[in-house]
């Protein structure tokens, strides 16, 4: 169920998304995963990437093997607290601006080409400075909001604010992804600079956060006064051509 939702076959899924990769005969699942008889090491790599990628599906099918509580906090904060609607995928095309908006559907409306240009449009109701993290298969990655690929957070005033952006003309810089097709996850977490410049120490851009800050922001951002914090989502599917 899970290869069919994200329209992958068996073979692709070994060669593909397990790293490093595993090279198996096209018909290995059916001798092998259709009887039982996969090698332990192996389940367990398939039972880890299922864990870090679709858990939330996974419980779903199979809340006995998958414990709902195996998600982390910053999991469960996310579900709980995270919110889809307020963030926009622009895309320029023909000198026009053609916005997306998600609504209340999680995953943008139509991938978005590998190469394509881009940006985010949040829609934001609280003031304060806005930090940026992009999922893709399981790791969480800070990324630049800036206009010098360094600057992770950057000011996040009340109403609708490009990302990322040049903070001295307020104009959106461009985005693609140029090598990784599939689902990305987007959080954009806003709150007080006294709040979120901390965490901003404790990230390396393009090094995956550690979980243990993951769940540490969680955890401070529940703590945080009501009306002083926000978490704006969305999920971008990229794809080939």
């Amino acid at each position: 169920t899970i290869l069919k939702a994200q329209g992958l076959s068996w073979q692709q899924f070994f060669l593909e998304e397990l790293k490093p990769a595993l090279h198996v005969a096209a018909t290995y699942h059916q001798s092998n995963f259709a009887k039982g008889t996969i090698a332990r090491d192996r389940a367990l790599r398939v039972y880890n990437w299922i864990v870090a990628n679709h858990l939330d599906l996974a419980i779903r099918l199979d809340p006995v093997l998958f414990d709902p509580s195996l998600k982390s906090d910053w999991q469960q904060f996310l579900e709980t607290h995270g919110r889809y609607g307020d963030v926009q995928l622009v895309r320029p095309k023909r000198g026009r601006n053609l916005v997306e908006r998600a609504e209340k559907n999680p995953v943008a409306d139509r991938p978005v080409p590998l190469g394509q240009s881009f940006w985010f449009l949040i829609r934001n109701a609280i003031p304060g400075i806005v930090l940026g993290l992009e999922e893709y298969q399981g790791s969480w990655i800070a990324m630049p909001l800036g206009h010098d690929d360094v600057t992770m957070a950057v000011p996040c005033p009340v109403g609708k604010q490009p990302l990322p952006y040049n903070i001295h003309t307020g104009q959106p810089v461009m985005l693609s992804e140029k090598a990784d097709a599939g689902l990305h996850g987007f959080v954009f977490l806003v709150g007080p600079e006294s709040l979120i410049q901390p965490f901003e120490r404790q990230l390396t851009l393009g090094h995956a956060v550690l979980p243990e800050t993951l769940d540490a922001i969680a955890h401070d951002f529940t703590e945080a006064d009501v009306g002083t914090v926000a978490v704006h989502r969305l999920n971008v599917i990229f794809a080939n051509g």
